[in-house]
């Protein structure tokens, strides 16, 4: 399984705090709206709890093809400004970008957060993660997460605006690891998924024959997932016919120590390999 570490979440602000200064601020109206941007919130059920979306759709009619985000394991509240640069930066390019709150699975049934969190941050020191009983309702937590995500593409699919044939999944860190155990269910027919520092559970990996294209980023001076997980994503995927691209820079887990041109690469890959897997019908320029 995969979190993020609450030390490496200044790292990943500042990158997203860049897009924000370098895409979203500059195609805001007098009202703070992004340009030819829609945001709206919604909820879906799944396991019997609410759990809260929130959409960035182009305001341009017919369906799009939707990116379905998963936040890291701080959650969506802190850094929600952070998602919201990113989810304006997709719509304007044409595709429409889903967040998922799938903690609320979680937290609606009695759920530690906090435990939760400390757990999946600790999750590859093998001399600090708990064990027994807490792992155990972790592992249960990850199981619940991953069913969300199913029920958020489920929901996704169903919506007017969207084209079910182009859904994606995208996720950092813990999100990385529920996107893609969530795309390797071939019934969901994914149309591709990203993943940032993240890894694929080892119990899952007997349950999956196929995978959608996948983008691989990783930092090889990660201290937290080792970069060695990446590596054993791409062997995988290749003993799978998976198209696969992996890109490993010279920085630490969520973008730590990362200098600008490798930032900016990981963002330029980014939408390379949404435009090319999603195909979005309008291209607008990011601003």
């Amino acid at each position: 399984m995969l979190w993020h570490r609450q030390g490496g979440i200044g790292s990943f602000r500042w990158l997203s705090l860049l897009v924000l200064l370098l895409c979203a601020f500059s195609s805001r109206g007098d009202e703070g709206k992004a340009a030819g941007v829609k945001e709206w919130t919604d909820s879906f059920s799944a396991g019997g709890t609410k759990i809260r979306v929130r959409w960035f759709q182009p305001m341009a009619k017919g369906k799009h093809p939707v990116i379905v985000l998963l936040h890291t394991v701080n959650g969506v509240a802190k850094d929600l400004e952070l998602y919201r640069a990113q989810g304006e930066r997709y719509a304007r390019q044409g595709m429409a970008v889903l967040l998922v709150h799938y903690f609320d699975r979680t937290r609606g049934t009695g759920g530690d957060l906090a435990a939760a969190q400390d757990y999946f941050r600790r999750f590859f020191q093998a001399e600090a993660c708990p064990k027994g009983h807490l792992a155990k309702t972790m592992a249960q937590h990850f199981r619940n997460w991953k069913d969300t995500v199913t029920q958020a593409v489920a929901y996704a699919r169903a919506q007017d605006q969207v084209d079910s044939k182009r859904i994606a999944l995208a996720g950092v860190s813990l999100g990385a690891c529920l996107a893609l155990s969530v795309a390797g269910q071939q019934d969901l027919r994914i149309a591709a998924v990203a993943e940032l520092f993240g890894c694929l559970p080892k119990n899952i990996h007997n349950h999956i024959r196929t995978m959608p294209p996948t983008l691989i980023i990783h930092g090889s001076l990660d201290k937290h997932v080792p970069v060695a997980q990446a590596h054993e994503l791409r062997r995988f995927l290749n003993a799978r016919k998976a198209p696969c691209e992996l890109k490993v820079y010279e920085f630490g887990h969520c973008f730590e120590k990362a200098a600008l041109v490798d930032i900016l690469d990981v963002q330029s890959r980014l939408q390379a390999f949404f435009k090319k897997y999603l195909q979005p019908e309008i291209q607008l320029a990011a601003r």
